[in-house]
C-alpha cells in the first residue's frame, strides 16, 4: 500500500524505517493506551511483527511527512469476517492535536472500501483513549455495542459501515 495526500504519504516500512519505530514503541507516553506496550522493543522484534502481519494490500505501514519526517505507524488488518478490515494508528506524540490522527483515519477507511472492497472497516481501543475515540467520531466511525471481549479487555469498538 502507497497512499498519500497533501500532508504526508503511507507507505509499507523499510529498513531505514525500523529504527523510528522502534523508537515509538518504546515511548512510554505514546504506547500508554496500546495493547502489549510494556514489551521493551528492539530492531528485531519490530522486524517480526511486521513480517507477521505484512503483504501487498495490508498490514504494518509507516507514515511520514513528504519530507520524509516519522509521524508513525498507519495498520489495516484483515479480519475473521469476510469484507470486514480492522485499522489502527500510532502516531509520535509531537503529532498529537494536530488534525493528522483524524486525516490519516479518513486515508485509511477508504483505501479499505475503495481498494479493499471492504464492507466494514472497525477500530478497538482502550475506554481510556479518549483522542482516538476523537479521531474515530470525527472520521464518521460509530461507536458498537460491547461484545463479551470488549467489556473483558476494557475496549471500545467503533465502525464505519458502506
Amino acid at each position: 500500500m502507497f497512499i498519500e495526500n497533501s500532508l504526508f504519504k503511507i507507505s509499507p516500512p523499510t529498513n531505514e524505517d525500523l529504527i523510528s519505530i522502534r523508537d515509538l514503541y518504546n515511548n512510554l507516553l505514546v504506547m500508554k493506551f496500546i495493547p502489549n506496550s510494556s514489551q521493551i522493543w528492539n530492531i528485531q522484534s519490530v522486524e517480526a511483527k511486521i513480517k507477521k502481519f505484512q503483504n501487498d494490500t495490508i498490514g504494518i505501514h509507516v507514515v511520514k511527512t513528504h519530507e520524509n519526517e516519522f509521524i508513525g505507524e498507519a495498520s489495516i488488518f484483515s479480519s475473521t469476517e469476510a469484507d470486514v478490515y480492522e485499522i489502527g494508528f500510532i502516531l509520535h506524540n509531537s503529532f498529537w492535536a494536530k488534525g493528522f490522527g483524524t486525516a490519516i483515519c479518513l486515508m485509511l477507511i477508504k483505501y479499505c472500501i475503495n481498494f479493499l472492497n471492504a464492507r466494514k472497516v472497525i477500530a478497538r481501543m482502550y475506554k481510556e483513549n479518549i483522542a482516538s475515540q476523537k479521531v474515530c467520531l470525527n472520521s464518521g466511525m460509530h461507536l458498537c455495542p460491547a461484545s463479551t471481549e470488549d467489556i473483558k479487555l476494557g475496549r471500545l469498538t467503533y465502525v464505519y459501515s458502506k
